[in-house]
């Protein structure tokens, strides 16, 4: 089908759009796909014959439509809709059989991917409105903490129409800070939408299967075939405090043995780059009227980075590890905005209730290389 018949139909027959003023930039056999300044990478078109019915993104129905000229002779799906789900900036962590350190963490045998970033307000609230369109909460992905506490990212607005009912608060510039108030759970369940393809994917099982499972359950671990899951201790570990060049680790995720600068912060929750070996840590981050705050994802810049480019895996938001800590806890790695400088350290281990949802953690995500 000719694209810019395809245009034609969306502009004429009426659509719920997600995006706003999106560009139409290309189309093949299989998808449409839309770009615009207020998403990072691509959107996809999805089309549906009746509200309440499953959205395709299959053309292939549209394509054996008969047209004449600029008509269309049979009926078309009178409801489209732009959904725009995660775009992820991977790293590579090489350099497989590295040892482990002195603390006994960090070995890989292994090169894999990590996010670059922690997951932000934009990429939590596109996967609530693909898996929970209707707003019913029922894996309790949501905490209404989200939209109601200052530092949250989310408003849950539920006379929206269905699939747009979780919204960034862009009002606050939370939408590239790290999303907090999810639980592991929660993160578990981003990573089997995003192994089985995202859109209304399955959130059940998939890297993990969490069938049945009790809150308080750790005995939940990676499948077999996993393409997306939470690192492990010591996937997380080595990104986050290995330094290739020498085959050593770092005291802190900066690269550097030394503590980093605290992170101040500007209007909008960027950090302020007034030296290297930035974080954001110890309350420092004050702004829009809180004594701390996120801070926006890689904004301390490369000097702050780990060895492998990794961001923000001192301070900002801890992080969910897939570890457990314990019988009844799981790992959570690298300090948050209002802890001191010994919880950024390689040797601060702590844990906590994968059913725990607190303001002070959130996670990043892995796959495979």
């Amino acid at each position: 089908m000719k694209l810019s018949l395809l245009a034609s139909i969306f502009v004429l027959m009426g659509c719920s759009v997600y995006a706003q003023q999106p560009q139409l930039v290309s189309a093949d056999l299989g998808t449409i796909s839309w770009t615009n300044s207020l998403t990072q990478g691509v959107v996809n078109i999805e089309w549906t014959q009746a509200l309440g019915n499953s959205w395709k993104q299959d053309w292939s129905s549209l394509r054996s439509r008969p047209i004449t000229g600029s008509v269309m002779t049979a009926a078309v799906p009178m409801f489209f809709r732009v959904a725009a789900y995660p775009s992820i900036e991977w790293v590579i962590i090489s350099n497989a059989h590295n040892a482990a350190d002195s603390t006994g963490y960090g070995a890989v045998n292994y090169s894999f991917r990590i996010s670059k970033f922690e997951v932000n307000n934009d990429q939590y609230a596109s996967f609530l409105n693909a898996v929970d369109p209707s707003g019913v909460n029922t894996s309790q992905l949501y905490n209404i903490s989200m939209g109601t506490e200052s530092r949250g990212g989310i408003s849950k607005l539920s006379l929206n129409p269905d699939g747009m009912k979780y919204l960034v608060r862009t009002n606050i510039f939370m939408q590239n800070k790290p999303v907090i108030y999810v639980s592991f759970w929660d993160a578990c369940r981003f990573c089997n939408w995003m192994h089985n393809g995202q859109g209304s994917g399955n959130t059940e099982t998939g890297a993990y299967d969490l069938v049945g499972v009790n809150p308080a359950n750790t005995s939940v671990s990676r499948s077999p075939g996993a393409r997306y899951f939470l690192p492990n201790e010591d996937e997380w570990y080595k990104a986050a405090y290995y330094y290739s060049a020498g085959a050593n680790y770092w005291l802190y995720p900066t690269r550097a043995n030394t503590a980093p600068t605290v992170a101040t912060a500007a209007s909008n929750g960027d950090i302020v780059v007034n030296s290297d070996w930035l974080a954001n840590y110890n309350r420092g981050a004050v702004w829009n009227n809180q004594d701390g705050n996120l801070t926006s994802v890689g904004s301390g810049g490369p000097s702050s980075w780990s060895s492998y480019h990794v961001a923000d895996m001192a301070g900002n938001a801890e992080e969910w590890n897939e570890s457990s800590f314990s019988t009844n806890s799981r790992v959570i790695r690298g300090g948050c905005w209002f802890d001191l400088e010994q919880f950024l350290r390689s040797t601060a281990r702590n844990g906590m209730s994968p059913s725990n949802e607190l303001s002070s953690v959130g996670f990043r995500i892995a796959c495979p290389l």
